[in-house]
């Protein structure tokens, strides 16, 4: 599989992912077929992100909470993430579709049946680098 390597620097979140992933830990559990840890690694990147890009199209899904008495949809992305000289952990990058349209999205956050930080050893600044699934173009 081809990917897109996306390198950003880790930071302070706000919480509210804790929140939304304690309170939906079963669909997020049936959606991504792993026990997600509530809350997620901020990454903040030098550039955009575009959730739109059609290269990852193939690997994006939406899906609603709606069904389960929420009020938003919710992307997700497979994706690994690493630091230097440590394993790469299986995830996700997670945003609400509102979020994700946003016109200048910096701020990647990876959800992962770990705790992130510990496994790899990171704190604010840590440098870690993202691979996400892409589409080959011959």
């Amino acid at each position: 599989i081809n990917t897109m390597k996306i390198r950003g620097i880790v930071q302070e979140g706000e919480g509210d992912a804790s929140f939304w992933l304690g309170k939906y830990s079963d669909v997020y559990q049936l959606w991504t077929g792993m026990k997600i840890i509530p809350g997620s690694l901020n990454v903040h990147l030098a550039a955009k992100f575009d959730w739109n890009d059609t290269s990852i199209e193939p690997f994006k899904k939406i899906y609603s909470l709606i069904p389960y008495g929420g009020n938003r949809d919710i992307c997700l992305i497979p994706c690994e993430i690493y630091k230097e000289g440590k394993d790469k952990i299986y995830g996700f990058a997670w945003a609400t579709t509102n979020a994700a349209n946003d016109f200048d999205y910096r701020v990647l956050e990876i959800i992962t049946s770990v705790r992130l930080r510990e496994v790899l050893q990171l704190n604010n600044g840590s440098v870690v680098t993202i691979d996400i699934p892409v589409s080959w173009r011959g």
